[in-house]
């Protein structure tokens, strides 16, 4: 009822806001509407902070990982709203959505694009930060917690541990993590491997949506429900609170940090590793993080992988298993630490174990540079000579870095379809990240560039391509978690993420301290190769992504913000949660139909029947010459034809002059599964990738499906067409046509 009281005072002011109101500033106008909110008016004037307040910069970057989302040639939000209660969320989202002003939502700051406090999209925005909503209510008893958005991960540990040594959370590595947005993602971490990630022991939330109505699992209903637990942030709603699972973990636990080079034989231990990470102990996580180093006493650079591990467990039967699964890494006695669970936390992330345990609730990043980042899962293990291509390409670079993160155990265990996070069935996944220090955007460029070249075919293939390209750049990383365990246990569909079956996810990361944009573009190229030289080793049909990773090489919406397309958002959506996305798109449609929460990389909703989606063809349909036939990079599109609109015969359909006259008549509509074919109704225009290096055609294929329902598509971007006739049950060949 308080709700609703505040609600329709709210919205009888606000039609009441006289037209000139909306040629102010964005600030003033939406100051104005929010001091409606009378149960608050006296905090108001300290919750606004706009670029002309001498603390604007330094909000604005307290919870920025990435400083190359704030560099100075960034986009800046008109006003940073740092509300205090969820009356306030409420208040905002109702002005918002009234005055037409976007709104981003910030509760860590960690996206890797910056889409929580900064915008590549026209239209003008304010920042919502979160931070100050940190409340956690440990309830041991129970063996659950109500943590508020703006905490971060590093206080939720502590507050767990004040209460009790042997319970924990299975969440992130990452102790500056704000949980609001962490676990839209999943939200995966040492313990994945035991119980699965943070979204599969999410027991409730508490989301306002777009009419400002704060609503729980019960409210929201079991489809929101699902889809807020992995679909990614800024889609359905703002997440104000989640209750998650308490999960035992030993009094006592053992880790490792266990470098080994070149010189050392590291392309073998790795190459080993693949083999075991995935299938040991499901108390047992080993993750890998490859970087460049120097060789002492030399001026000559090296690669060094450092296994990085938590066992739940004392050291001695760590060291049984070590022996018998993975002796090849020479884990000794003295590489073992015994300690607490929360004091592994600290040791995991990278903290000395002279750091007291407080640090935790510090909140705030405690490394920042410049970077760029990009992700892959692996579902057979990289050959040797595939790892030295990737030497090759860090040698390139100044501070590349990979994080091979393992799977198995539970991962595999869930259904992919279980959450939104639809990878559980890789061995591992990579992380690509590049970073750097200079704040020029001449610097970004070439750094952003190294991580995206990552991917593109050379020569050498394997392993030792790998440690190649490290010797490129300055201070490259990758970490190669690995998976298995629980992560192979629950379905891909049981939340949106669907990694399940993986062996392993890998991080590729790039940074660097010069704010130049020069040296920006410089390193970000590296990363772009390195992820271009690794297609051949990872994932296909899709390439995964995990979206708390975001990266918009993969695509983004329309700049303008006025529409999104599920055809565009195709390209990252399924990378991102595979067959999950189209559920996604269903949720969001009947959760969200006016698209009130958006951003570059959100869940589009599908036009309502009878409004025609234009599609655009991509850029390579003209210069097809100019494309590599070797690429494997998919697009992703849908076309549906209905026999009403269409002003062809069907033998017309396959000319190549129809097919372009073929896309201002084709609608979308949600998928759904065991349709019948009926040719009276439409058509659908389904196109499969051919990705063989060696082909020269792309393949069509036109099947009946019935009326209002999307089909997946992939196209590579070859030189010519050959159209298949499957329509009706009939594999009649056509004729070809060249492009």
């Amino acid at each position: 009822m308080a709700y609703f009281s505040r609600s329709v005072v709210l919205l009888i002011l606000l039609v009441s806001l006289s037209p000139y109101c909306l040629s102010n500033p964005i600030q003033d106008i939406f100051h104005q509407c929010l001091s409606m909110d009378t149960t608050s008016l006296n905090q108001l004037p300290n919750l606004f902070v706009t670029p002309n307040n001498a603390n604007f910069t330094s909000l604005l970057n307290s919870t920025a990982q990435n400083l190359r989302c704030i560099a100075s040639y960034a986009a800046k939000p008109k006003l940073i709203f740092t509300p205090l209660h969820e009356t306030h969320i409420q208040t905002a989202v109702i002005c918002a959505k009234k005055l037409g002003i976007q709104l981003r939502f910030r509760s860590g700051g960690h996206d890797y694009e910056g889409l929580s406090y900064t915008s590549v999209m026209d239209p003008p925005y304010v920042v919502v930060d979160l931070a100050k909503l940190r409340g956690i209510d440990v309830n041991i008893k129970d063996n659950s917690v109500w943590v508020q958005a703006g905490a971060t991960i590093g206080e939720l540990y502590y507050r767990v541990a004040e209460k009790s040594k042997t319970h924990g959370v299975p969440a992130g590595l990452c102790t500056s993590l704000g949980v609001g947005g962490h676990i839209t993602g999943g939200a995966y971490g040492s313990l994945m491997r035991k119980y699965g990630l943070a979204a599969d022991n999410a027991l409730d939330a508490k989301i306002i949506d777009a009419n400002g109505r704060i609503l729980d699992r019960k409210a929201m209903g079991e489809d929101v429900f699902w889809a807020i637990r992995g679909g990614g942030g800024g889609s359905f709603g703002v997440l104000v609170s989640w209750k998650l699972k308490l999960v035992p973990v030993p009094a006592t636990v053992t880790t490792f940090n266990v470098p080994r080079t070149l010189e050392q034989g590291a392309t073998k231990i790795l190459y080993k590793w693949q083999q075991v990470a995935h299938t040991l102990d499901e108390n047992l996580f080993i993750r890998v993080l490859i970087q460049t180093s120097q060789v002492p006493n030399t001026t000559q650079r090296t690669v060094t992988t450092t296994y990085n591990a938590l066992f739940l467990g004392d050291a001695g039967r760590l060291q049984e298993i070590m022996k018998q699964s993975f002796p090849e890494l020479g884990l000794t006695k003295e590489d073992c630490f015994e300690m607490s669970w929360l004091e592994s936390v600290l040791f995991i992330a990278g903290y000395p174990r002279t750091v007291p345990t407080d640090v935790l609730l510090a909140g705030r990043p405690a490394f920042l540079n410049y970077f760029k980042a990009k992700s892959d899962f692996v579902v057979k293990p990289i050959p040797q000579n595939g790892i030295e291509g990737i030497w090759t390409r860090f040698l390139e670079e100044e501070s590349p870095m990979m994080i091979w993160n393992p799977y198995g155990g539970m991962m595999a265990n869930i259904s992919e379809s279980s959450i939104p996070f639809p990878h559980r069935n890789a061995i591992f996944k990579i992380q690509y990240v590049n970073s750097w220090m200079s704040p020029e955007k001449k610097a970004m460029d070439k750094h952003v560039d190294w991580v995206r070249k990552l991917v593109k075919p050379i020569p050498e293939n394997g392993i030792e391509g790998i440690w190649k390209r490290f010797l490129e750049e300055e201070s490259p990383m990758m970490i190669w978690n690995p998976y298995g365990g629980m992560m192979a246990k629950i379905s891909e569909s049981s939340i949106p993420f669907p990694h399940r079956n993986a062996i392993f996810k890998i991080q590729y990361v790039n940074s660097w301290m010069s704010p130049e944009k020069k040296a920006m573009d410089k390193h970000v190229d590296w990363v772009r190769k390195l992820y271009n030289y690794m297609t051949q080793y990872v994932s296909k049909f899709p390439r995964q992504a995990y979206v708390n990773y975001r990266d918009l090489d993969l695509g983004m919406n329309d700049k303008n913000g006025d529409d999104t397309s599920f055809v565009k958002a195709s390209s990252w959506g399924t990378r991102y949660f595979k067959d999950n996305f189209n559920r996604l798109v269903k949720i969001k449609t009947e959760f969200d139909p006016d698209n009130f929460f958006k951003h570059e990389q959100s869940i589009p909703v599908l036009p309502l029947k009878g409004k025609s989606q234009r599609f655009k063809h991509p850029k390579w349909w003209k210069t097809h010459k100019k494309i590599s036939v070797f690429s494997q990079s998919l697009w992703y599109i849908t076309i549906s034809l209905w026999k009403e609109d269409f002003p062809f015969t069907e033998s017309k359909l396959y000319s190549w002059k129809t097919r372009y006259k073929i896309q201002a008549y084709h609608r979308t509509y949600p998928l759904e599964s065991g349709n019948h074919l009926d040719k009276r109704k439409c058509f659908i225009n389904r196109v499969y990738a051919c990705n063989n290096a060696n082909s020269k055609y792309l393949h069509t294929y036109i099947e009946g499906l019935e009326s209002g329902f999307l089909m997946k598509t992939q196209i590579t971007p070859l030189q010519c067409v050959l159209a298949r006739d499957h329509y009706n049950g009939d594999n009649e060949d056509l004729r070809s046509r060249k492009g």
